[in-house]
């Protein structure tokens, strides 16, 4: 919502909380853009209806593999283990028809990921959170990450690694975890990502069953 000498938001009869973020230009960094005319709203809108397809167009030098995952409780499956330089462009699993949230229990399965030789991984997060699946059956559809109808789990993040890139399967849960999953990576020099320049990928989740009185709740300390 654009505006060029001042905004006032009202309300009147109920008051609730609301969380409003605006940007404020310097003056003389030119003109406030207009809504639809910086870009024809076609393309977004167009772009918009086809999230859960992979926005990016296919690296000239990538490989696509694809490998049956099928880890136990209590076990790890690794699905990705390359050396050298590179990128991962797309992840995706495919889990059995009308498996999640009935069979499989997204929250107790892990997706970690070790970038170049790392000691603890960058990424570690239940699946149900990583891919916007939620603890049943929802349906999550932007266009980097989310969790189609048809239990396709899919992130198109730009993954960058220059040494080495495992990806693994965490199951702490009590049934076997089925899935396909299909990555699309590349190796080699990557002049899209200098390393001095790019930086890694990362997620990671932190649960406390009970907080302390009186005491603070680390999210994140980096």
């Amino acid at each position: 919502i654009p505006y060029r000498k001042g905004v006032r938001v009202a309300l009147t009869g109920l008051v609730h909380f609301y969380n409003i973020t605006y940007h404020v230009y310097r003056h003389g960094i030119g003109t406030v853009p207009t809504f639809g005319n910086d870009r024809p709203i076609q393309e977004a809108t167009a772009q918009w209806q086809l999230a859960g397809i992979r926005p990016t167009v296919n690296h000239p030098r990538e490989a696509s593999t694809l490998v049956n995952v099928a880890v136990p409780p209590s076990m790890t499956g690794t699905i990705l283990d390359v050396n050298g330089a590179g990128a991962i462009d797309a992840l995706v699993l495919r889990l059995p028809s009308g498996q999640r949230g009935v069979g499989i229990n997204l929250q107790m399965v892990d997706l970690e990921i070790f970038w170049d030789n790392e000691a603890v991984p960058s990424v570690s997060v239940p699946l149900s959170l990583f891919f916007l699946a939620g603890s049943g059956r929802t349906t999550t559809r932007s266009l980097l990450v989310g969790c189609d109808p048809a239990d396709r789990l899919y992130c198109y993040f730009p993954m960058p690694f220059w040494s080495r890139a495992r990806i693994r399967i965490v199951n702490r849960g009590k049934a076997p975890f089925f899935a396909d999953a299909e990555l699309g990576f590349r190796l080699g020099t990557t002049p899209a990502y200098p390393a001095a320049t790019s930086g890694y990928f990362r997620c990671r989740t932190r649960t406390e069953a009970r907080t302390r009185p009186g005491h603070d709740f680390t999210a994140l300390r980096t």
